[in-house]
């Protein structure tokens, strides 16, 4: 009974019932405070985007003889690029003016090749990033799998490719939604229940951010079904954390996981009150990975399949032009935390 009570207590933070005691869980302030924001390194020139990048993006085949070669082949070309460059923080402003001056020098075949061969490499890091060893035979039989290991298995070298892959897709569009991001800070973040779960109860992961990048939360999975003579009611996977973020990027757009710490050694077990206990870890984060951070109004139509379903999008009677809450996406754990604000305290009309 004391831990089922010690559960409703810790989900409370999430939800206003009531508070934690202040420090349970909270870390030492880091030497470094959580909001500072690296510099921005310097964007690659036009000629580059022209002569690298969109020349290997118009040297796609699709449907040709040994198309799937030469996909892997300009796939890896084009992450080589983003990693040469270290679009993990690129300026963006730079950035997006030498990526459409680049595109523009073109000739008109020249262009609408690099377009088609852009969607076609893009559904293909998209399934690497996905499951990488289901397509990593691939690339080993294009004798590329160790330099595409190198990137899949590198968060920032991810990230690299991800800005990449986001600035291409809204090429030429209005930029305001980089500027606005300038001004994203932890304290923005601080204060709203960020949850990731499918909706339907049974499992979530649920975390409050602190204005230092500092964090904590709980994970908990429901399994009634999982029960033997010696835990009648079911068993419950849990997990209490707590860490520090840092923004990754000089837009506060990218979030590291610097440090993830359990409260407990995963795999203990203890029955209370006919209950399996099995201490876990905490579902969706991992420690090194780096999150994308969304923002209110970002439109949604740049979201993937995946992204609409962990913001519950689908679940709408008709899917929203524009984001309403903020949120937080890890492509390693292919996971979604909606940030919800608190909710306001009705008031008595006379």
């Amino acid at each position: 009974m004391k831990k089922i009570l010690a559960w409703f207590l810790l989900l409370s933070i999430f939800f206003g019932a009531c508070a934690l005691a202040e420090g349970s869980l909270r870390e030492a302030p880091p030497e470094t405070p959580g909001s500072d924001v690296p510099k921005p390194l310097p964007a690659p020139s036009k000629e580059a985007f022209a002569e690298k990048y969109f020349s290997t993006l118009a040297s796609v085949e699709a449907g040709s003889a040994g198309a799937s070669l030469k996909t892997a082949l300009a796939a890896e070309k084009v992450c080589a690029f983003a990693v040469e460059y270290e679009l993990w923080n690129p300026d963006v402003e730079a950035l997006r003016a030498n990526m459409l001056s680049g595109f523009e020098s073109l000739d008109a075949d020249t262009q609408a090749a690099a377009q088609a061969g852009f969607d076609t490499v893009l559904t293909l890091l998209d399934d690497c990033l996905k499951d990488w060893e289901a397509n990593r035979p691939l690339f080993a039989d294009a004798g590329l799998a160790e330099k595409m290991d190198a990137v899949m298995y590198d968060p920032l070298n991810r990230l690299a490719w991800e800005n990449l892959r986001d600035h291409t897709l809204t090429m030429g569009n209005d930029p305001a939604a980089g500027e606005e991001a300038e001004e994203v800070s932890f304290e923005q973040l601080a204060g709203l229940a960020w949850c990731f779960s499918s909706g339907a109860g049974a499992w979530s992961t649920e975390m409050q951010i602190e204005a230092d990048g500092s964090f904590k939360g709980v994970f908990h999975d429901s399994e009634m079904g999982d029960a033997e003579e010696a835990y009648p009611n079911g068993t419950v996977y849990t997990c209490v954390f707590s860490g520090q973020m840092s923004f990754a990027d000089a837009n506060a757009l990218s979030i590291r996981i610097d440090r993830l710490t359990p409260a407990e050694q995963p795999g203990q077990e203890s029955i209370e009150d006919g209950v399996r206990y099995i201490a876990s870890e905490p579902y969706g984060l991992s420690e090194g990975d780096i999150m994308r951070l969304y923002l209110p109004g970002t439109p949604t139509e740049t979201l993937t399949e995946d992204m609409r379903m962990w913001a519950h999008l689908f679940e709408l009677d008709e899917m929203p032009d524009e984001l309403k809450d903020y949120f937080l996406y890890s492509e390693q754990n292919q996971s979604g935390f909606i940030g919800i604000p608190p909710m306001e305290p009705e008031t008595e009309t006379p």
